[in-house]
């Protein structure tokens, strides 16, 4: 869940949270590492996220290096959880194929939040992982009249919400 102001990286298995790690890689934290790398106004810089960010057919490449740094944060920090959760299961025997190999313990990335729609994000990410990415939809499991419409962008700024509403609508 990348957000403007904070994000988290969740593990979870069969429907269990195995583990969740706040990180600083955040909507705002990118806006303040361009403007610093950019000597440019904050309020332009994160014109210049949503409107470039990661992809690399926009004209501006200089975006795109300065948040793959960001991004290589972001692979560090999953690969961290990945290796966190595989110790802990490991001791219940888990987490190893038959001839005894590490076997992946994630096996799907999926990036919600109010930073999810990022141009070119999911991208980066796979270039970057060896695990399929995917941007999240909160409105996966809800069913919706016919005239009902919703806008895609910035829809995953509502995943929480969605997610909290849909809990105490099922209790």
């Amino acid at each position: 869940d990348i957000g403007e102001s904070r994000s988290i990286l969740l593990a979870y298995r069969g429907g269990v949270v195995l583990f969740v790690l706040s990180i600083p890689i955040t909507g705002c934290g990118m806006d303040n590492t361009i403007a610093s790398a950019l000597n440019m106004d904050i309020k332009i810089a994160r014109e210049a996220r949503k409107k470039f960010g990661l992809n690399p057919n926009k004209a501006n490449s200089n975006i795109r290096k300065v948040l793959l740094s960001e991004i290589e944060d972001v692979k560090k920090r999953i690969m961290q959880v990945e290796d966190f959760v595989r110790e802990h299961i490991s001791k219940q025997g888990k987490g190893f194929d038959s001839n005894g190999a590490v076997v992946s313990i994630i096996d799907t990335i999926s990036i919600t939040g109010s930073a999810s729609d990022l141009p070119g994000l999911k991208e980066a990410l796979d270039e970057f992982m060896d695990i399929e990415v995917c941007i999240g939809d909160p409105l996966v499991n809800l069913i919706v009249k016919d005239h009902a419409v919703f806008q895609q962008s910035g829809l995953g700024s509502y995943t929480t919400a969605i997610g909290l509403a849909i809990g105490l609508f099922v209790k």
